[in-house]
């Protein structure tokens, strides 16, 4: 039988990494066109609230298919911490952009 809560969850922390890839990505391709640092490419808020959402959806994953309680513990503060990440820096996004995406 499938445990869909544990598809679920792998399905989420694989997609988390695979975004948070990609704004690694593309910052550093973006870096390397205006020949500045990666580091100064990141403090775009949309890269951080892209990155912070990947994050977010890395650690959920992860709390969905972890087994003992201090794991799910673990990847609850994580997942906690990475969610206010998250919706911080959507806000930040969107005051900066005037509400437009």
């Amino acid at each position: 039988m499938i445990d869909w809560l544990e598809l679920a969850g792998a399905a989420l922390w694989v997609l988390g990494l695979a975004l948070c890839l990609a704004v690694l990505s593309m910052a550093r391709y973006q870096a390397n066109v205006d020949a500045e640092s990666v580091f100064r490419r990141m403090q775009h808020p949309g890269l951080r609230a892209a990155l912070a959402s990947g994050s977010s959806l890395f650690c959920v994953g992860l709390l969905l298919v972890s087994d003992p309680w201090w794991q799910r513990g673990s990847w609850a503060l994580a997942a906690a911490v990475s969610v206010v990440w998250a919706v911080r820096s959507w806000r930040g996004h969107r005051f900066l952009t005037g509400g437009q995406s």
